[in-house]
């Protein structure tokens, strides 16, 4: 099994956030699980320009550290989503990573992977932030095996009930990838927002040339409309 661990705090794996990512390496360790672990501080991601080259000729106009992380999530049977909570959200490190994929989230290349969001904070405000991770991997067609949140403030008074509800998210993640589980509960949403992506592909079939061959060749038994 494989998996791989994107970071994505302005502090790199210095931080609050870089304790729990070596709390997480060192349960999978334990299991003899390769990990994964990219820092966003310490990479090179521009942020998307919104020039849709990558939906109409397949590439990004920015050769940067990017795709070696979404190769890598790709390569993986599952993957770690963690970030600091930012005034409600992820911070600029993790939104320019997420945004930079938006055109491999319409053609669905993440379906069927297993994924865990996990939002740290200062605070107790963590759910905004985990919201939007999980509906961001939810709608690139992962299975989300499980939401994490953990507050510094929560940390101190009881560390040990947020490390096994940590390690409880993680041993999730493994279980699910090993007995290849099927959500029942979010196996209609999943099936609907294909489709979503199915119907935007048919529509715009001409402007993003890249992204309905691409389409056509990955998901042959889901063809775009015709006219």
């Amino acid at each position: 099994m494989k998996l791989t661990m994107v970071a994505g705090s302005p502090h790199g794996l210095s931080g609050f956030g870089g304790k729990m990512a070596a709390i997480i390496e060192d349960r999978l360790r334990r299991q003899g699980i390769a990990l994964e672990t990219f820092a966003l501080a310490d990479m090179s991601i521009r942020t998307c320009a919104g020039c849709y080259v990558c939906c109409k000729k397949g590439a990004c106009i920015f050769d940067d550290d990017w795709q070696a992380v979404y190769d890598a999530m790709l390569g993986a049977d599952g993957f770690i989503w963690m970030a600091p909570n930012y005034t409600f959200n992820v911070p600029a490190e993790m939104k320019a990573f997420i945004d930079r994929g938006f055109s491999n989230m319409h053609l669905q290349l993440l379906k069927g992977k297993y994924a865990l969001p996990v939002i740290t904070s200062g605070s107790w405000v963590l759910e905004d932030a985990l919201d939007y991770l999980s509906k961001t991997l939810h709608r690139n067609g992962c299975w989300v095996v499980d939401r994490i949140g953990i507050s510094m403030a929560e940390w101190a008074m009881v560390q040990e009930e947020k490390r096994a509800q940590l390690l409880a998210g993680v041993d999730r993640l493994v279980a699910a990838i090993a007995g290849q589980r099927i959500f029942e509960d979010q196996v209609e949403s999943l099936k609907e927002m294909f489709e979503m992506w199915r119907a935007y592909l048919s529509h715009f079939k001409d402007e993003y040339p890249h992204e309905c061959q691409s389409w056509i060749r990955r998901w042959p038994d889901a063809p775009l409309d015709e006219g």
